[in-house]
């Protein structure tokens, strides 16, 4: 993304004064108890409660906990390898699922608000903290956006941040996309259903995105206008950690740049996770800006010979799709063998 952008993603301004958080800390019986009431309400609302937030709970408080949030268009659904890893370690774990995913009626996807899954994100957060002792975040694409955002909102309560292939600066081709298509209130479904692939239209969609394809073919419609939302989750940081005025704000006319100096204003032990075969986010951002980062940090880059799509990364053999099972990452156990080294 070159720097003419800027100016455009400037004048696409969602956040606020960033004013600091002190987390309300809760018993974890009361935590739970409210969790699992808004677990059984979720499940009313998505269209397969497979797609509901899900607690994985050793009936206790632990000595950590961990939330996971998913990218854009998924669920917990896709993040059960996760789930279960850290499960099995001894955390408390919360999936949550983001406002407007997976819905009953799938058009609310078109109508999310970034704001909607900062206020979903900052509840899970503050129930995960009375989960355990020591609580962690973990996300995928953008909710590994929402975790740094978590991270920069509470420093100090984020105790580990794993981000993999996080949306910390997206492609051009989703950013073009998803700001000239976003306004249309539109998702794939209207021009490619899955029974109807043969429509003009829908077959060079198709033919322009393997994850794309598979998406369609599993009943998942990519929404424009939710894409837009990620951006818009961008520019929310960037308002509330970069503010205009502030003494310490960075004045650069860059705006990968600016992105940059506000990420590394996080102060929290990090795991970075991109692959180089990904069209979605900036994997080289990422891991540029990782070669910045002062805190305790550990990198895994899946080269693109190995043929791991931003769609497939996150997904063990578990979370792999029904009707495209060859969409999950064969080389997962490598993520969570860096999770468990000590950092450097």
């Amino acid at each position: 993304m070159k720097n003419y952008f800027w100016p455009l993603i400037a004048l696409i301004g969602f956040g606020c004064a960033h004013i600091p958080r002190t987390p309300s800390h809760v018993s974890f019986a009361d935590a739970q108890n409210r969790i699992l009431e808004e677990i059984k309400q979720d499940e009313n609302l998505v269209s397969d409660i497979k797609h509901a937030t899900k607690l994985y709970s050793h009936g206790h408080q632990t000595e950590r906990s961990i939330l996971i949030m998913h990218g854009l268009h998924e669920s917990p659904e896709y993040m059960k390898g996760f789930a279960n890893y850290f499960f099995n370690k001894g955390y408390n774990v919360l999936s949550l699922r983001l406002p407007n995913h997976m819905m009953k009626n799938p058009d609310e996807i078109n109508h999310v608000k970034a704001r909607q899954w900062v206020v979903a994100a900052e509840k899970a957060f503050n129930d995960t903290l009375a989960l355990g002792n020591r609580t962690e975040v973990l996300g995928y694409s953008t909710g590994g956006t929402l975790g740094v955002y978590l991270a920069l909102n509470y420093p100090g309560e984020v105790k580990n941040l794993y981000l993999v292939a996080p949306a910390l600066a997206l492609s051009n081709q989703v950013f073009l996309g998803s700001t000239l298509a976003g306004w249309t209130k539109r998702d794939s479904s209207s021009v490619c259903e899955p029974q109807q692939d043969e429509k003009y239209l829908c077959r060079v969609l198709l033919s322009q995105d393997a994850q794309f394809k598979a998406m369609v073919k599993e009943g998942i419609y990519t929404s424009p206008a939710a894409g837009f939302q990620v951006q818009s989750l961008i520019n929310i940081i960037s308002q509330q950690f970069n503010p205009p005025g502030d003494p310490s704000s960075v004045d650069v006319k860059d705006y990968y740049k600016v992105l940059e100096a506000i990420y590394l204003k996080l102060k929290v032990p990090m795991v970075m996770i991109n692959t180089e075969l990904d069209n979605v986010v900036t994997p080289r951002f990422n891991n540029n800006l990782m070669s910045k980062y002062s805190y305790p940090h550990k990198q895994l880059y899946f080269k693109k010979e190995l043929k791991i799509s931003h769609i497939m990364i996150n997904k063990s053999v578990a979370d792999a799709f029904i009707k495209t099972p060859s969409i999950y990452n064969p080389y997962f156990d490598k993520m969570t063998e860096l999770i468990d080294q000590p950092y450097q």
